[in-house]
């Protein structure tokens, strides 16, 4: 080795030993680990686990620390929670980088710079359980889907001007408000209904003739000669419905004579389909009418799995879009994937803050345009995708991933059910 070399090393050898020195003197003391009945059958300076030679605290073979962590329980529980709840600059840095600069932290990842941000698995775990516990928070409780009975009225009443004025047929009216009154059964007040739904209670609501138009004949005030045959109208049964308590046992008999008539004394031979199948529908449906604000509570708990689902299945669409660049495997459209869905959480999560001081409609607004801005760039960026074909990716990228999220949702829904 030449006398320069010689010199470049000593003083590389002596820049190493002053930072080390510094950083000892910055170091919180750890106290060593107390001795224990149990010891490592390997000498001091040898590695526990695979018997290497130690040249540090950090086996340079296996990579386990040759601390024994044997200290007081107190020292232990204090060392948990901080490694819990500490940040370190690499979660700063992780979540900065990846929400402003999109791409940013996937290229650098991908191109070995790794040690300067969080592991992509980890980051989208902390990200997703961070969206999906702050949902459940603030979701409120209550039945799936609202009814106002205020909207409800004025919208009979428009309705109503609507028939007069001639501007709807008197078959459109009764339709229209047939379906006002099948929305009813949503009304968290507990009323009574006919197994027939909400609207054979309701009485029709068109003008009378004089207004211009015919009137609807009323079938309870018809003449006996003149009604319909019904042998089964003066057996039904009143049911409750209450959001909160669930449908009255009524109700329920109602629902499985609709769906398995064979229980309740009709021939096998005259109904269609599986019995198997309707009474495992049934089933189903008896229990969600039992226990209606628990299916909202179960789509939510699977909604984090489904999700856990549609990550690869994106690492498969960036895979076919980019079938034919040669360099990028699976192994890359799942590191980008991971990356895409933990940005896609947090900015839903500053949605769902800022959905609270603009309203819901702006926030839903930006998080679209952010979310189709961010993929763009993605593509830009770890893919050093032109202008023009990134959008063009983007789009089918959306449409493709679009309707995968369709169908997660819809398993979620139906998951929900089945698990209540």
């Amino acid at each position: 080795m030449s006398e320069p070399d010689l010199e470049a090393a000593a003083r590389t050898a002596a820049e190493h030993v002053a930072a080390v020195a510094a950083a000892e003197g910055t170091r919180p003391k750890v106290r060593p680990s107390r001795a224990s009945a149990l010891r490592p059958d390997t000498p001091e300076g040898v590695c526990a686990n695979c018997g290497a030679t130690l040249m540090g605290p950090v086996c340079h073979a296996c990579g386990q620390h040759a601390d024994l962590y044997k200290r007081p329980v107190w020292r232990l529980i204090g060392d948990s929670i901080t490694d819990m709840f500490v940040l370190d600059g690499r979660v700063v840095r992780t979540l900065y980088q990846l929400m402003v600069f999109p791409g940013r932290v996937t290229r650098d990842y991908l191109k070995g710079k790794r040690g300067r941000y969080i592991p992509p698995f980890r980051l989208y775990l902390v990200a997703s359980l961070a969206f999906f516990l702050i949902l459940s928070l603030v979701s409120p409780a209550g039945p799936m889907i609202g009814y106002d009975p205020e909207g409800s009225q004025i919208a009979r009443e428009r309705l109503d001007e609507a028939l007069a004025a001639g501007e709807m047929t008197a078959n459109d009216h009764r339709a229209a408000i047939q379906a006002i009154d099948a929305l009813a059964v949503f009304d968290t007040r507990s009323r009574t209904v006919t197994p027939a739904g909400p609207a054979a209670a309701h009485e029709s609501r068109a003008p009378d003739a004089q207004d211009g138009a015919p009137a609807q004949p009323d079938l309870d005030e018809a003449p006996a000669g003149d009604r319909p045959p019904d042998p089964d109208r003066e057996d039904r049964a009143v049911i409750t419905v209450d959001m909160d308590e669930g449908v009255s046992p009524a109700g329920i008999e109602a629902l499985r004579r609709a769906f398995v008539p064979e229980e309740f004394g009709l021939p096998a031979d005259t109904v269609t389909g599986s019995r198997t199948a309707r009474t495992f529908i049934a089933n189903r449906l008896e229990r969600l009418a039992s226990r209606p604000d628990r299916w909202a509570a179960e789509s939510l708990a699977w909604a984090p799995r489904i999700m856990f689902v549609m990550v690869p299945l994106f690492g498969v669409l960036l895979g076919l879009v980019y079938v034919w660049r040669r360099g990028f495997l699976y192994f890359d459209h799942l590191i980008t994937a991971l990356h895409f869905h933990a940005a896609i959480f947090m900015a839903m999560l500053v949605a769902m803050a800022l959905s609270f001081v603009t309203g819901p409609g702006w926030a839903v607004l930006a998080f679209f345009v952010y979310a189709h801005a961010y993929l763009y760039r993605l593509l830009r960026v770890v893919y050093s995708t032109g202008r023009v074909q990134a959008v063009m990716r983007v789009a089918a990228l959306d449409l493709a991933y679009g309707f995968l999220i369709t169908l997660g949702l819809t398993a979620v829904v139906l998951l929900g059910a089945v698990s209540v």
